[in-house]
């Protein structure tokens, strides 16, 4: 596994088109993890909506009920579309990788625009801020992000969602050390699900260097394998042929001594007179 540079670091770093595959790929996965886990939790909060609205048991204003109802809707709708989505880019109907990049950051998007909305209207309610940092670290947490995209984007919703909150109503020391604490989990997360999939990535890189590398060695020994066989085969004529001219040659050799030795033997029974 090579070195990270500081642009590795920092993910500024253009992607080659392994890494570009793997990242949305990664990406595709978290998206259907994390769009199932929303989807369940909306629809658990919708249905004890409607059950309160319909027993008439709210303990809530019918404005706020139903503008929980409407957001937790909307989630869901986008939730399931991203996951039938991130489910065909992953059987590999859909190749471009900016599209996928599209999706993670919509749904990444309206997410914490949820939590934040969400924790909003809790706190000035004088409830906690649970929403927020659910979304926040989902996203953060499941979804891999350049550094330099994410370490940003993290700080700019905490820095909102702040100043929101103190504007209502003014915050708390443990408040505020609740949002830094959790501002800076948020961070650390973020750069080790970044960190942890270079390192897969490159692993898997080198791996599949190392693959390629070894079919071409054997391929090459293959057609050496092959390249033998020929020369074996070629040499094995040359000897059949030599053997056949060394058989040539010796019936040859004993017609000549045949003819030879009728010769003397002629020579020496035959009359002189004659």
């Amino acid at each position: 596994m090579r070195t990270p540079d500081l642009k590795t670091i920092t993910g500024c770093r253009r992607f080659s088109p392994f890494e570009r595959e793997h990242y949305a790929k990664n990406n595709m996965f978290s998206i259907i993890c994390m769009a199932i886990f929303i989807s369940l939790v909306e629809v658990w909060i919708i249905s004890g909506i409607l059950r309160a609205i319909l027993s008439g048991s709210m303990d809530r204003s019918f404005e706020w009920m139903l503008t929980h109802l409407i957001l937790c809707s909307i989630l869901l709708v986008l939730s399931i579309a991203s996951f039938a989505y991130a489910a065909v880019f992953i059987k590999g109907r859909f190749s471009l990788s900016v599209h996928a990049q599209a999706i993670k950051i919509v749904y990444s998007l309206t997410c914490i625009s949820f939590g934040m909305y969400i924790s909003v209207m809790d706190y000035a309610s004088g409830e906690q801020m649970l929403g927020f940092i659910t979304m926040i670290l989902l996203v953060s947490c499941v979804i891999i992000w350049r550094p330099v995209v994410s370490i940003p984007v993290i700080t700019f919703s905490f820095s909102i969602f702040y100043y929101i909150c103190d504007g209502i109503a003014a915050t708390s020391m443990i408040t505020k050390l609740n949002l830094l604490t959790t501002y800076l989990a948020a961070c650390l997360i973020s750069l080790s699900r970044y960190f942890q999939w270079f390192r897969e990535c490159s692993s898997k890189s080198d791996l599949d260097r190392a693959n390629m590398e070894l079919e071409d060695t054997n391929r090459e020994l293959e057609e050496s394998y092959i390249a033998l066989e020929d020369s074996n085969q070629a040499l094995a004529r040359s000897n059949k042929d030599l053997s056949n001219l060394n058989n040539t040659l010796s019936r040859t050799n004993k017609h000549l001594k045949y003819v030879s030795d009728r010769d003397y033997l002629t020579g020496l029974y035959t009359p002189r007179g004659f």
